[in-house]
């Protein structure tokens, strides 16, 4: 039972950090660019001339976003997995105390 829960809940969280991490990292992109202009000012700091202009890339940050990915899905496994018991031990919770059969009262 703990296998189906667990892949029942990995597939869809699995495409879903998927897909959060491809939208946020396009939007980013979308929105601000791939290139940033910045001007020199050590070349004239008096600003009697003109700055030459710096164009830089911005870098893709793969390791990052995998690690956004992979913490998601780490947490979700903590949130989901279940701790393993030593053989011939079982769960004792409260639905089992509430489903147990009561005594009969004598009187």
């Amino acid at each position: 039972m703990a296998r189906a829960v667990l892949w029942q809940s990995m597939a869809p969280a699995a495409l879903g950090v998927l897909l959060a991490l491809a939208v946020g990292t396009g939007l980013a992109y979308g929105l601000f660019g791939t290139k940033v202009t910045d001007y020199d000012f050590s070349v004239c700091p008096a600003g009697d001339c003109e700055q030459p202009r710096i164009v830089r890339n911005v870098p893709f940050p793969l390791v990052d976003v995998a690690l956004f990915g992979v913490g998601g899905l780490v947490a979700l496994l903590v949130a989901v997995g279940r701790p393993t018991l030593p053989s011939g031990q079982h769960r004792t919770g409260g639905a089992a105390r509430l489903s147990a059969p009561r005594a009969a009262s004598s009187g």
